[in-house]
């Protein structure tokens, strides 16, 4: 080999990654196994691991040739409240299918009727309820409560849901933690990870009362929370251990066959929970990958590892707690090294990155060929499923030899289509709707006229009761008596001052409409702070004054002239100064009848 042939042989560079963003020493090292190489680079790398959920930034910014371990919008699920809220829907379309998800409440919305819940729960210890905070982890601020008069100590977003009797073994409470990828969006391709985690309570389960519901070693499962314990038991040898805090998703299988559980079944059942969750969002995945993500091939730039959180009740019935779009990647024995670097490796050989996309596709774009940039990176299934098999993943959807689980896969994700456009839809308008309100023309009022210089009273009497303070008479409420009202296109309503001064009053009900026909001897006593109508509605004289003692002590508001003195609309104020006056009314009136 000459030295011209030398220079023409070019020496094939590594793929990329940048790894900037992750603190994870496990993701450097499956790179380095992988034969990729680190960078700081964002133009030059092909991939991007990042360890927060949704890095939204990263994926705005992201060249064609690029991908990235997060999709857009997949904290839907990974946030308890929205996940609460997505099933709640579903359920209502396929209420046989969306079985899984224990009987949930959003606080503070729906304090009350939790409340009400608890209360129609007449044994206590049946009660239980299980408080959490809306992005809590590793198990903060969770709280188990029976006192429904708890509930009101809530004021931040949370999800409060009915306690479930776990199953236990060796007289312990366990979780599962199942690890999901997702490769593809349309179409939808899930896969599940052969072994799990089982995670075990430090101290023994005993039913939730109300002086252990502080217990939290032997309620809560986290890992993070039970490693405080001092009965926590590690395995800092076994790669497989089946005894201890931390067990493999196999071990506790092979515990269920001897108690005479159909593991089969409950597998089923546990794919069929990770499928219908995802389906779920799936509509909202593709609208927001197809709006931020622009590419001409058909692979899609982003894939995810899930972690789903599994608890069996006492029945051996699955159920989903929660969802973790940033399970936790940490190595601290051997187990977690193994269980997590054969997901982790796995994950990246599925995903089938190629060294020379980045050239193809800037070869492609100086030579304006689109069809050679269609097929820079084409997505390949078949391709696809057969990598997976020598790994330990393993695909679940889509299932071609179960066309019972495909059809409903088919209805939840049209149905969550239409639940999205729905939504989206009524926050359009209600946006809209503010928009046209700030656009408004803002109406210029009229200028006030010039006040009517009325005559000061001559002689000013102190109220009744004086040794009391007085409380003012004429505020407004919401609720107002209306007499004689005549439609009116536009009615102005204006209150009267107030002022206090030496009347007479008439002891009938006048008629509004026309002068007052009964006469009655007048009676002199104090107004009482009632607000003087205008005079050029009403003489104010000794004759015309209104002033029965059932409407008297009342608060009168009066119409302006364009009402043509046609409506009067009477408020009453419930004090114990006008009650008063009423009363001193009712006695004088009475004292007159008799005479």
């Amino acid at each position: 080999m000459n030295e011209v042939e030398i220079k023409k042989k070019k020496v094939k560079k590594p793929l990329s990654v940048n790894l900037d963003n992750t603190h994870y020493q496990l993701i450097h090292s499956c790179v380095e196994e992988m034969g990729w190489k680190v960078t700081s680079s964002t133009t030059a790398n092909t991939l991007f691991w990042v360890d927060a959920e949704g890095c939204s930034d990263i994926i705005t910014a992201m060249k064609p040739y690029q991908f990235v371990n997060h999709f857009p919008l997949m904290a839907e699920i990974a946030h308890k409240v929205e996940l609460a809220k997505n099933y709640d829907k579903m359920s209502k379309f396929l209420p046989d299918i969306y079985t899984f998800h224990p009987h949930s409440f959003i606080l503070p919305r729906e304090a009350k009727i939790l409340k009400e819940y608890m209360y129609s729960i007449p044994k206590k210890s049946n009660r239980t309820i299980i408080i959490k905070p809306d992005t809590g982890s590793q198990g903060k601020g969770i709280k188990l409560i029976q006192n429904p008069n708890l509930v009101d100590d809530y004021y931040d977003d949370a999800v409060a849901q009915k306690y479930i009797e776990p199953y236990l073994i060796d007289g312990y409470k366990f979780d599962l933690r199942i690890y999901v990828l997702v490769t593809h969006i349309s179409p939808l391709r899930i896969y599940i990870h052969n072994e799990g985690m089982a995670r075990f309570c430090s101290e023994p389960y005993k039913p939730p009362k109300s002086s252990n519901l502080d217990e939290v070693y032997g309620h809560l499962t986290n890992f993070s929370l039970n490693k405080k314990c001092e009965n926590f038991q590690t395995n800092d040898t076994d790669i497989a251990p089946e005894t201890g805090s931390k067990r493999t998703l196999t071990s506790i299988f092979n515990k269920l066959k001897e108690n005479s559980v159909d593991v089969k079944i409950l597998q089923d059942k546990i794919d069929n929970i990770i499928r219908y969750t995802i389906a779920s969002i799936a509509s909202q995945l593709k609208i927001a990958y197809s709006s931020k993500i622009f590419n001409s091939d058909n692979k899609c730039r982003c894939f995810e590892i899930l972690g789903f959180d599994i608890l069996i009740d006492k029945d051996v019935n699955p159920w989903l707690i929660e969802v973790n779009t940033v399970p936790s990647l940490q190595t601290g024995s051997p187990f977690d090294e193994s269980l997590k670097r054969s997901a982790v490796i796995g994950a990246m050989k599925i995903i089938d990155l190629k060294k020379t996309i980045k050239s193809r596709y800037k070869k492609a774009l100086k030579n304006c060929n689109m069809k050679e940039r269609e097929n820079i990176c084409s997505f390949d299934p078949v391709k696809e499923t057969e990598i997976s098999k020598t790994t330990n993943w393993r695909l679940i959807y889509p299932v071609s030899d179960n066309p019972s689980v495909e059809n409903t896969m088919e209805q939840a994700i049209k149905f969550s289509e239409r639940m999205f456009i729905k939504d989206n839809k009524s926050s359009t308008i209600r946006k809209q709707k503010q928009v046209e309100v700030s656009k408004a023309p803002v109406i210029e009022k009229k200028p006030k006229s010039a006040p009517v210089n009325r005559p000061k009273p001559t002689t000013i009497l102190k109220p009744l009761n004086a040794e009391k303070p007085v409380k003012d008479c004429n505020k407004a409420t919401q609720k107002l008596s209306v007499y004689q009202r005549e439609p009116v296109k536009t009615r102005k309503v204006t209150i009267l001052p107030k002022f206090e001064e030496k009347v007479k009053v008439n002891l009938c009900r006048p008629s509004l409409s026309k002068p007052n026909t009964r006469q009655s001897s007048p009676v002199l006593m104090d107004r009482y702070k009632a607000p003087l109508m205008r005079r050029n509605i009403f003489e104010f004289d000794n004759q015309s004054i209104f002033s029965h003692s059932r409407y008297f002590p009342r608060e009168i508001i009066s119409i302006s002239e364009e009402e043509n003195r046609k409506e009067i609309l009477f408020q009453r104020e419930e004090s114990a100064q006008l009650m008063h006056l009423r009363s001193k009314i009712r006695l004088i009136f009475d004292a007159l009848q008799k005479k």
